[in-house]
């Protein structure tokens, strides 16, 4: 699973800046790379990450399963229109 965009989402949707997601858990620039997918995170900083954004992981799978379905169906529907 790739955290990172999600962990952006749920970061910006509660107004949450980097540096106070960060604090006290990584730097600002890992956040960052994990953030765009150019570095992965150990289980332990994504259970902080989460735990900070009052995120579940069940919730984040969740929304991944939900958006890989989305994507699915658009991919589709292109597609069939480009047909």
């Amino acid at each position: 699973m790739e955290f990172g965009p999600l962990i952006k989402f749920y970061r910006t949707q509660k107004g949450i800046t980097q540096k106070e997601l960060a604090a006290g858990i990584c730097s600002i620039p890992h956040l960052s790379k994990i953030e765009n997918n150019s570095k992965d995170a150990n289980g332990e900083t994504i259970s902080l990450l989460l735990e900070r954004l009052e995120v579940s992981f069940d919730e984040m799978e969740e929304k991944e399963e939900l958006i890989y379905s989305l994507l699915k169906d658009f991919g589709e529907k292109i597609n069939f229109y480009l047909r």
